[in-house]
């Protein structure tokens, strides 16, 4: 089974690579010679450079089967009327466990991930291996092998993010059969990362034929640069690091000093993708959830906290708390200086604010026409629904799939960075990069003599967080900065409302803090199936 397994990961990678074309020396890219591929510099190359392609399209390009939707749904980070894929599912309260019985409504997507990010490791992992087994120079060799370890530490990075375990794969080993737990994994993507970074970074290595690599490859789009390359990595490496965390205890004993190291050498701009589904560049995910209707809606137990009006209050004073009644929760009108919201005090103005046909680029939300509520599930599960829709990539499906993707948004890495800062004592400099993220919002500046647990200014301050069952009190300076992440890593990133939640403690009680090994690769390797009950989320800290 094992060989079969080795086969079939090049195969896939042999598929990716179908729409190629000459420019890294295969004679032929339309039928791909897997087997002469690993037999020469160039081949290894081309599989390497398109094998982030195929990861990315394992991750988004799913339509929503998948772990992406499921995780937004957990998060708050959307909601949805239909089932596909479980989002309805996972909006429940109370919360459900992840059902890893054979059968299951979600083992298509639960399988979906762990699948491609084990293939597309190994593959990598076997890409190096043949490197070492060909006679070339380093500097003809190092550009592919700066690539395959990236994405060795990518495909790892993000399944230690999501999955409890899964195998750990590197060039010196590539056993599928046995798992490790989370942050074993997370030990080996990181490893992978510094290896990708310690090659572009060897000046010998990273000048011409190795770098640049070329537009269309590695990503598609502009070329990548040896710096760029190495700004990515680092980038990655920060949200790993303090990502993998899965309750608040893991998340305070991070190593937030080598999380602002890497954040701070990490991108200053955003980190993209240039869809355009003619040559294989696709995102289904975003493409589906922006018809809106029925697949896509944005919660408001969290983005309510953008809201100076008082409406908020009322909101989570009937139906999200315990002892409440859920079917008398409003919908509401959210009114803020935060320009990413539609502005007007009434929602016809706001409703003008921001065109589904025609979205702004800076405002992320518009409020939905009325005829476009989901009044069914407004009566049914009102928490998770509102009058507003993610509109910031809209455009993509308005021009067929074809548009710009942020990948990672700068300003993630900046909040990463901010949080490192906070949490070391730092606040000053701190408090300066949320301050950046909020007056391009048009939120005021923090003063920057504020701590980590000082309320930010008000009364009319944004984000208002809950108290109690009926009142919100200002953010504190970690709320500000959870609260530009939160609205800059909206609909991007993987899972990252999920991922930030668990470990600031804000998920709903009951939540599943991460996913088991699907079932089919358990019984494959005749193992026992099992659930997600043993890791739940505690006592929120809003009380949700």
């Amino acid at each position: 089974m094992q060989t079969r397994f080795v086969r079939y990961a090049v195969l896939v990678g042999a598929a990716a690579l179908a729409a190629c074309d000459d420019r890294l020396g295969v004679s032929n890219p339309n039928v791909v010679d897997v087997d002469a591929a690993f037999r020469s510099t160039s081949g290894v190359e081309q599989i390497a450079l398109k094998s982030f392609q195929a990861l990315f399209g394992g991750q988004y390009n799913n339509g929503v089967d998948a772990i992406w939707p499921q995780a937004m749904a957990l998060a708050g980070e959307s909601g949805a009327s239909v089932n596909n894929g479980g989002m309805n599912v996972r909006l429940s309260i109370p919360r459900q466990a992840i059902d890893n019985a054979l059968g299951n409504l979600t083992q298509t997507g639960n399988n979906r991930d762990f699948s491609f990010f084990t293939r597309f490791a190994r593959q990598n992992a076997n890409a190096i291996r043949a490197l070492d087994n060909i006679t070339d120079t380093p500097v003809a060799k190092a550009r592919a092998r700066a690539v395959a370890y990236f994405n060795i530490g990518y495909a790892l990075g993000h399944q230690a993010l999501v999955y409890d375990s899964a195998s750990v794969i590197t060039p010196a080993q590539v056993d599928t059969a046995n798992f490790a737990g989370a942050t074993t994994v997370m030990t080996t993507a990181l490893s992978m990362l510094d290896s990708a970074i310690a090659i572009a970074s060897d000046p010998a290595l990273s000048a011409p034929p190795t770098f640049p690599i070329p537009a269309g490859f590695f990503l598609n789009g502009a070329e990548v640069t040896a710096p760029r390359f190495i700004q990515v990595a680092r980038s990655y490496k920060a949200r790993f690091r303090a990502g993998v965390a899965r309750t608040p205890a893991e998340r305070g004993a991070v190593n937030w000093g080598l999380v602002a190291a890497d954040a701070e050498n990490g991108i200053t701009t955003d980190f993209t993708i240039a869809l355009d589904p003619t040559i294989g560049w696709n995102n289904g995910t975003i493409v589906q959830l922006t018809l809106f209707r029925g697949w896509h809606y944005f919660p408001s137990l969290y983005l309510g906290m953008a809201d100076t009006s008082g409406t908020y209050n009322s909101y989570i004073a009937v139906g999200t708390f315990a002892g409440r009644n859920p079917q008398s929760t409003p919908n509401f009108l959210i009114r803020t200086p935060d320009r990413r919201f539609p502005s007007g005090d009434t929602r016809p103005l706001q409703e003008a604010a921001n065109s589904e046909n025609a979205p702004s680029t800076t405002i992320y939300f518009r409020n939905r026409p009325v005829g476009q509520d989901q009044e069914t599930i407004n009566q049914l599960d009102p928490w998770s629904n509102s009058q507003y829709d993610h509109t910031r990539f809209r455009v993509i499906r308005n021009n067929n799939g074809t548009g710009t993707f942020v990948l990672i948004d700068a300003d993630e890495v900046a909040m990463l960075r901010a949080e490192a800062l906070l949490r070391t004592g730092q606040s000053a400099t701190a408090i300066g990069l949320i301050n950046a993220s909020r007056t391009r919002n048009g939120l005021p500046t923090i003063p920057t003599t504020l701590g980590i647990n000082d309320p930010i200014p008000g009364p009319a301050c944004v984000p208002r967080v809950p108290v109690s069952n009926n009142a919100t009190t200002c953010g504190s300076v970690l709320e500000a900065m959870k609260w530009e992440k939160r609205m800059e890593t909206a609909l991007t990133g993987y899972a990252q409302w999920f991922i930030d939640g668990r470990g600031w403690g804000d998920l709903i009680t009951g939540t599943p803090l991460e996913w088991p090994v699907p079932v089919q690769e358990l019984f494959a390797r005749n193992r026992t199936s099992y659930t997600s009950a043993r890791r739940q989320a505690a006592p929120t800290t809003y009380g949700f």
